[in-house]
């Protein structure tokens, strides 16, 4: 069950990639930050060190994953990187089992509370950007690519930050 909403990530990642659907690419970092943080606390207590290790780790797999993701948007932009598919439907519905199975897996975890962007105004984002390209404005799949690539950069940008502060505190200073 711990592995599941990794492979949910990898094959939203597949499909976004075979797709070349910037919707999809965006929507598994999400994913992947969201597996991460459903275990991230798993076998805690840690030593300072390895606290660090494991925040500056996902710090620098997320500030990749943005970068990767900016680029992706900038291909896009310029033509390099077009669509090859336009089924709204088979993408509303490969994103909402995705979805669905990463909720029931927190759910098994205990981590059930509710986390608005996560939870709220990520899929309502994911949905209207859908729905506004369906209605031809092309630019919307870009939007949300750009605003998630905004959030998973300074995601890492904020963890690698708190390396520091977590290594000072296992000093004592």
């Amino acid at each position: 069950m711990r592995m599941l909403p990794w492979l949910v990530t990898v094959i939203v990642l597949a499909i976004g990639v075979s797709w070349r659907d910037s919707v999809f690419i965006a929507c598994s970092a999400m994913f992947a930050l969201h597996a991460f943080e459903l275990h991230m606390d798993a076998g805690r207590p840690w030593p300072a060190w390895r606290a660090a290790m494991r925040c500056g780790g996902i710090g620098i797999a997320s500030l990749l994953s943005g970068l990767i993701l900016w680029a992706v948007v900038g291909a896009a932009q310029l033509g390099w990187w077009t669509r090859t598919s336009d089924r709204l439907h088979d993408v509303l519905l490969i994103l909402v089992m995705a979805a669905a199975i990463c909720l029931l897996v927190r759910a098994e975890t205990h981590r059930i509370s509710l986390r608005p962007i996560a939870d709220v105004l990520g899929p309502a984002a994911a949905v209207l950007t859908l729905a506004a390209s369906a209605s031809g404005w092309d630019d919307a799949p870009f939007l949300f690519a750009v605003l998630v690539a905004m959030a998973i950069t300074h995601s890492g940008w904020r963890r690698l930050q708190g390396v520091g502060a977590i290594w000072h505190v296992g000093d004592g200073q």
